[in-house]
């Protein structure tokens, strides 16, 4: 599954945006146009330098203490009220599902106080039967989408261990991720 373009793509996203600063300590607005994507970090989580190209912003937050990475892509998109965001998580992850020992993409609806949001995990085919995944591989991928006022917020949380806390929290950060700014 390491091979596939949308797992490179992760990868090189996760290299691109390896510079690290502290954010503050809990709340982290990303800004497109004018709004604002606003996460709510847990407590010890760091930002690392955001990147903007072609009015999409991408950010990488990290856990502390795991070897967990929650990256997000926040970009204008007005989509109707209607879009079924469980079918947009299910077409936009077949490249993940096909090489994933799932071998199929499950939407799960995210908890959202506003929009609505929805992703599915994987396991790395190639790395479900490792005890020991090899520096800068995860063995769990889980993609999803949030949409709120005019946003798409895209999400991968990249993982070796889905039972620790830390992946509990990245769900909630998307849970909780809310728009601020005039809806577009």
């Amino acid at each position: 599954m390491s091979k596939s373009p949308i797992w490179r793509a992760v990868l090189f996203a996760g290299v691109l945006l390896s510079g690290r600063t502290t954010a503050e300590p809990h709340r982290v607005a990303l800004p497109v146009g004018a709004q604002k994507a606003i996460f709510e970090l847990p407590e010890g989580w760091e930002q690392s330098d955001h990147r903007v190209v072609e009015g999409a912003i991408t950010a990488k937050f990290s856990a502390p203490k795991s070897q967990l990475t929650l990256l997000v892509t926040a970009l204008f998109f007005p989509a109707p009220p209607e879009v079924d965001v469980q079918s947009v998580v299910r077409e936009m992850n077949k490249d993940n599902a096909a090489e994933s020992i799932e071998q199929q993409c499950a939407p799960k609806l995210l908890k959202r106080v506003e929009g609505a949001g929805a992703f599915c995990e994987f396991t790395d085919a190639d790395l479900d039967q490792v005890t020991s995944v090899p520096a800068g591989q995860y063995k769990y991928v889980s993609a999803g989408l949030v949409l709120s006022k005019g946003l798409a917020i895209n999400f991968t949380i990249l993982t070796n261990d889905v039972g620790q806390r830390a992946y509990a929290e990245a769900l909630g950060v998307m849970e909780h991720v809310v728009v601020a700014g005039p809806v577009m």
